[in-house]
């Protein structure tokens, strides 16, 4: 059955069963355009009252109509609370085309869960969830539910999309505030989507009707940086019993130090003369924090502990003393205590980490963020400490925390500062390997790897702390070009001191040059870093596109064929620069039996408008053809 005879049998039930504004609402629905949807939210309203700076409530009622199986968790209804909120009214119905009540679930029949991940120890977050199993499709789901909250430092934010592939029909999103409080917006993408705002001196309204799908692309931006998005806070508000005030960042960074952070830095005496014990030698301050920060390393481990006020709060520091693990906020606190203890001064600094660089808003004062980290401030660049790591070096910043703003906490205030910025150069990998071709075509190679940067975190997570069985795992997969291949050793060495990790391979290839003639082998010279990735194509891309991280590859092969055979020739040089960044390859003959093989590659990370993608997908298709490039050797023939 087709999209459109859904939609007329979801026309006569709306007719039978809701009456003629339902009729109205489906009539509409019809003239949207629902290609590539799996899913149309019909209705969807959320009314949020800030009743007073201890109490707020949320009401809402959503009704979606599920088209196919690919939309099933658009069914299954997801509660969030925890020990400040109040479920009021829970309830779920599920309807079939014809009218008929198929199922109603009310809050006894949902399974009531800790909202924790596997790393998380104690968590005083909960979750609601209920899996429903379709009987048929297309079928109607309706949510409604009437929460309470005595946490006003977070309010609910608008996205009327929950995923691609969904149609909004119509989405309203009303916010009522008591006169004298302050309401900070972030609004992003309304005029794009024809958002309707409404606005008065205590309410605001955000309208959307008639939104088509969004598609997933490759490349494309994050998600929530495609549709329309709008988040609010209030100058005057309270977490978890705790009231508080913003207005101003330098209010806001007051509040969290008197009353999220203050108190919590004590240390044991023995620990504190132990610390200073350690950095007796040397007054300077980073590096005594370089000490500091390898002495929690070896101490502690990453734990999530969402307890306290809200979560927001760290344990501690002389708990995670004691137990020798703890959450961001809390090794990040503990660490600070340390420093404190050594005289070294440094900054609570929360961040949206992540690989999508994304900032803390400067618009929307108040608790924002999902990650902790320490700044140390310093005349120059800041050093920046990951506590979470016991691997990373000192002063070690990736695409998790790099080139983005974020909240610095000091006794003074908070202020908004920016993270290091990666360029490509620092994400380098250079791989120098020396290999020799025998005469049946088999491989013999000694391999040399470097990695900086982002590429240093993707070499330390597969490459590091592992057996010599996995490790020839792993390199099977890195070197997966090769075929049969015979590793004879292999040594990995994560050096924290210069921040780079290093491996040393030695291995042996079977088939690796293949018979062309009865006096000649062909092989292709890029034994062991070859850019196989093309973009897909895409007939009309809806969306700029995005590439969110930046990197360079060096690869440096001195490459011997046997004595009695000769190269026939050498291609020419190849120097390309694009936009995205750019390809050099070159050979130069060392011997008769010797040549050097120079590659260098480098993507650049940026924000691309649609009409490049193409373009894009040109440069990699032909790096791609570069990198597969043959050589052709032949027997030396003598008279």
């Amino acid at each position: 059955m087709n999209l459109f005879y859904y939609l007329l049998f979801f026309w006569f039930f709306s007719f039978l069963s809701f009456g003629q504004k339902q009729k109205e609402s489906v009539l509409e629905l019809r003239a949207l355009t629902l290609t590539n949807a799996n899913a149309v939210i019909l209705n969807d309203e959320t009314d949020i009252n800030l009743i007073s700076q201890t109490h707020l409530e949320e009401r809402r009622v959503t009704k979606t109509l599920i088209l196919n199986s690919k939309a099933d968790k658009l069914a299954n209804p997801v509660i969030y609370y925890d020990n400040h909120t109040k479920i009021i009214r829970l309830i779920v119905k599920y309807f079939s085309l014809d009218g008929r009540l198929l199922k109603k679930i009310v809050r006894s029949d949902f399974r009531d869960l800790a909202a924790s991940g596997n790393s998380t120890l104690y968590s005083d977050n909960r979750v609601l969830y209920y899996d429903y199993t379709p009987t048929v499709y297309p079928f109607i789901v309706k949510l409604e539910y009437h929460i309470r909250s005595g946490n006003t430092a977070f309010i609910t934010p608008w996205f009327p999309y929950p995923d691609y592939n969904v149609a909004v029909q119509k989405s309203v999103y009303s916010f009522t505030y008591p006169t004298g409080f302050k309401l900070y917006t972030l609004e992003k993408r309304l005029k794009p989507y024809n958002i309707i705002v409404e606005k008065n001196q205590s309410q605001i309204s955000y309208i959307a009707n008639n939104l088509a799908p969004l598609v997933k692309e490759p490349y494309s931006p994050a998600f929530e940086d495609l549709g329309p998005y709008v988040r609010l806070a209030v100058n005057k508000f309270q977490l978890a019993g705790v009231k508080g005030t913003a207005n101003s960042w330098k209010d806001f960074g007051i509040w969290m130090y008197q009353k999220l952070l203050r108190g919590r830095a004590q240390l044991p005496q023995a620990t504190v003369d132990k610390v200073r014990n350690l950095v007796k030698n040397t007054l300077n301050p980073a590096e005594r924090a370089k000490i500091i920060y390898e002495y929690v390393q070896n101490k502690t481990r990453y734990i999530n502990v969402a307890i306290g006020i809200g979560g927001w709060q760290p344990m501690p520091a002389s708990e995670v003393d004691q137990l020798g693990y703890g959450d961001c906020k809390a090794l990040t606190n503990y660490t600070k205590a340390l420093l404190d203890a050594v005289h070294v001064d440094s900054y609570y600094t929360i961040a949206y980490a992540g690989d999508h660089a994304k900032d803390i808003n400067n618009d929307l004062i108040g608790i924002q963020g999902n990650h902790v980290l320490l700044c140390i401030p310093q005349k120059n660049d800041s050093i920046w400490l990951e506590c979470t790591s016991q691997k990373l070096p000192f002063n070690f910043v990736d695409s998790f925390t790099d080139n983005r703003q974020v909240l610095t906490i000091t006794p003074q205030g908070g202020k908004l500062v920016k993270t290091k910025v990666l360029k490509p150069v620092d994400n380098y990998q250079l791989i120098k390997a020396d290999y020799q071709i025998l005469d049946n075509g088999d491989l013999n190679a000694s391999i040399n790897i470097k990695s900086y940067g982002d590429q240093y975190i993707m070499h330390l997570q597969h490459f590091d702390g592992k057996t010599i069985k996995e490790l020839e795992n792993e390199f099977s997969d890195f070197f997966n070009e090769l075929k049969n291949v015979e590793f004879i050793h292999l040594d990995t060495k994560n050096n924290k001191q210069q921040k780079f990790f290093k491996e040393s391979i030695r291995l042996k290839s079977k088939e690796f040059a293949h018979k062309f003639s009865d006096t000649a082998l062909i092989f292709t010279p890029n034994a062991f870093n070859r850019s196989a990735y093309v973009p897909p194509r895409i007939s009309e891309k809806k969306y700029p596109f995005v590439i969110n991280r930046g990197y360079k590859d060096e690869d440096v092969y001195t490459i011997n064929i046997p004595a009695n055979y000769t190269f026939i020739d050498l291609p020419e040089s190849v120097d390309l620069q694009t936009d995205f960044g750019s390809y050099h390859l070159s050979y130069r003959k060392i011997t008769p039996n010797k040549i050097k093989y120079h590659r260098i590659f480098i993507l650049k990370q940026g924000f691309f408008p649609k009409a490049s993608y193409t373009k894009y997908r040109k440069f990699r298709k032909k790096i791609k053809k570069l990198d597969k490039q043959k050589l052709l050797i032949n027997k030396k023939t003598f008279k």
